[in-house]
């Protein structure tokens, strides 16, 4: 595979990590507070990966919003295809002991392929103060791995602060250096589509 495909399925999976939230992008949570400077403006972050060279890549923002609204965005699973990179399909596939389980599918090579997963997603469980953690796991699909994970608490009645952490790892050769902005970059692109989801209703956010 050339180094624009490399790059290409690169970018598709990094939507797809951020899709799937999984397995929690590092050993613990993060803090509740660290909100960033310009508090609705979204701040990237990179922090080590336990058990992995390539380090997770991050974003926090403050929405303008209730936690309630910011949760029913983060759910949406349908409507993950609008919020998040890349990604062009996003379905339920069936619930289980309210357990949901969901299909992604991201393009790669100008169109040629995809990359796709199934991941399981539990209801959202209580995090910081008053807050919440959603986290999946990996189903099926054809990726190495991937973390990721959102959280998200109440800095006042109409604000949310809103953080997404994210880990893949590739089935193909792709160079370290490469993998950790890519992630930064998806999960900037994520919580600001949330953002804009839960404060005006839409998104102007979308993936190149």
């Amino acid at each position: 595979m050339s180094d624009l495909g490399r790059r290409q399925a690169l970018a598709g999976a990094l939507g797809m990590a951020a899709s799937a939230l999984a397995g929690g992008a590092r050993a613990q949570d993060p803090p509740q507070e660290d909100p960033p400077p310009d508090k609705t403006v979204p701040r990237k972050y990179r922090l080590p990966t336990p058990g992995s060279n390539i380090e997770t890549g991050g974003a926090v923002v403050v929405v303008r919003a209730p936690l309630a609204k910011v949760k029913r965005v983060i759910t949406d699973y349908t409507g993950y295809h609008g919020v998040l990179p890349r990604i062009e399909t996003s379905r339920i596939v069936q619930v289980v002991d309210g357990e949901t389980e969901v299909y992604m599918r991201a393009p790669i090579l100008r169109g040629l392929a995809h990359i796709w997963l199934v991941a399981r997603f539990p209801e959202p469980k209580p995090w910081a103060k008053k807050g919440i953690k959603l986290r999946g796991t990996y189903v099926k699909g054809n990726l190495d791995d991937w973390r990721g994970a959102w959280f998200a608490f109440p800095c006042g009645p109409e604000r949310t602060t809103l953080r997404l952490e994210l880990f893949v790892d590739l089935s193909i050769p792709v160079p370290v250096s490469l993998v950790t902005p890519e992630l930064m970059w998806a999960a900037e692109k994520g919580v600001t589509a949330v953002r804009d989801i839960a404060e005006c209703g839409k998104t102007t956010v979308r993936g190149a």
